[in-house]
């Protein structure tokens, strides 16, 4: 006979079996609705930045990682932001940050029930991939808000005198519930070089040419968000963190370095990964 701690447990595991099914059903459904869009591309502009600053939510990103803003096509602020990232003046920087940061802490926060609802609604999905890498897939602007961004951790470039330091940042665009599609979307990648011992880009200098995605994290830090990413990869939740939430400061993000001891028993592809956990940490307020 079961026990109520027994009973617990299977109700426990039935409902994690139907959660589990409902993603399903809603990747499918945001895979159907793909299949059914016009499909356009485009590689995304990198800009190179560096600050020597101590106020992350004044810079245009962060040390050790790659901002990826994103925003319609016609974004004042999207404009801003590109002129700000050709201009060394950490006062513009700032003031343009400012003007995101107002626009991302104003919005409504939502469940995941409501946020897929939100996807299968909209005009447009989009995407973001790096070479083999996919970045993130099936995300949406809600509440048509002008401007968001994601924060990825990469872990350096052992050569620093060769930009872009990655393979192109393509944008996806899904359009299809509109008679003549045409792109909604615009973006700017903003990439913020680490500082790497001579040990660290040693090692990272051994990674083939053709698999420098690697150097570039996943999608699931988002710290600079408020509902603006809800993607349809199932693992992914509701963003809800407001800009910066629980962010290191720039000063341990410019720190953070791995033993040479400890490197040369990584190898090149394992130095890689832990440069960006760490950085991971770092950028989430875990380290």
């Amino acid at each position: 006979m079961a026990t109520s701690k027994t009973r617990d447990q299977i109700v426990a595991a039935q409902n994690k079996i139907a959660g589990l099914n409902d993603e399903l059903k809603f990747i499918q459904s945001i895979n159907e609705k793909k299949n059914k869009s016009t499909l356009f591309s485009k590689e995304i502009e990198m800009v190179s930045y560096s600050s020597d600053g101590d106020d992350g939510t004044k810079m245009l990103a962060v040390p050790g990682s790659i901002r990826i803003f994103i925003g319609n096509a016609n974004s004042s602020l999207l404009k801003k932001l590109r002129k700000a990232a050709a201009a060394n003046d950490a006062k513009q920087h700032a003031a343009v940050m400012e003007e995101v940061s107002s626009v991302m802490t104003s919005r409504k926060l939502t469940d995941r029930k409501s946020a897929q609802k939100m996807i299968l609604g909209a005009d447009s999905l989009y995407s973001f991939r790096c070479g083999s890498k996919t970045i993130l897939d099936g995300a949406i602007l809600p509440y048509n808000d002008e401007i968001s961004y994601l924060d990825i951790p990469y872990c350096g470039t052992p050569f620093p005198k060769k930009f872009p330091p990655i393979p192109p940042i393509i944008l996806d665009e899904y359009c299809g519930t509109v008679p003549r599609p045409r792109p909604r979307f615009d973006a700017l990648v903003v990439i913020h070089e680490p500082q790497l011992s001579a040990a660290e880009i040693g090692a990272l200098k051994q990674i083939p040419s053709d698999m420098r995605e690697m150097l570039l994290g996943g999608s699931t830090v988002a710290i600079g968000t408020s509902v603006w990413y809800v993607s349809a990869v199932a693992l992914v939740a509701v963003a809800v963190m407001t800009a910066t939430a629980g962010c290191a400061s720039p000063g341990i993000l410019r720190d953070l370095h791995i033993n040479e001891k400890v490197i040369d028993k990584l190898g090149p592809m394992r130095t890689a990964t832990e440069l960006i956990a760490m950085r991971e940490k770092a950028m989430v307020g875990k380290f």
